[in-house]
């Protein structure tokens, strides 16, 4: 009884199957140096790297460009991205950036009084 190894079972699948054999060869490098352990670790420094992207980097970065805390980006993510899915996360920062402008221009009742002093005092 001949014994293959897996490679050449692999491989000789590919010819049977009409798929190119560089293709075949790539797959096969991909499946045997990957193992398990190898692609865990692969895995978890992708998705630490994707964390700290996600949850540091881009609203310090944000929070510097449209004048916001970086919590307050992180929170209108949340909130805009509970409401709205996939396009509440795409609008959460501009929403969130809109929010602020219109509460900074909205005039405050101390404010109004201070302006109608001023007025009356031009007026006099």
């Amino acid at each position: 009884m001949i014994f293959r190894s897996q490679n050449e079972a692999f491989l000789e699948q590919c010819r049977v199957d009409g798929v190119p054999l560089e293709d075949c060869s790539l797959l096969d490098k991909l499946i045997t140096d990957f193992t398990s352990a190898n692609f865990f670790w692969l895995f978890m420094v992708y998705g630490l790297i994707q964390f700290l992207d996600g949850n540091v980097l881009v609203p310090l970065l944000f929070s510097e460009v449209v004048n916001l805390h970086p919590v307050a980006i992180i929170i209108a993510v949340l909130f805009f991205g509970g409401i709205w899915g996939f396009w509440g996360v795409f609008f959460a920062i501009p929403l969130a950036t809109l929010v602020k402008a219109i509460y900074n221009a909205w005039p405050r009742h101390g404010d109004t009084q201070v302006n109608n002093a001023e007025l009356d005092s031009a007026t006099e």
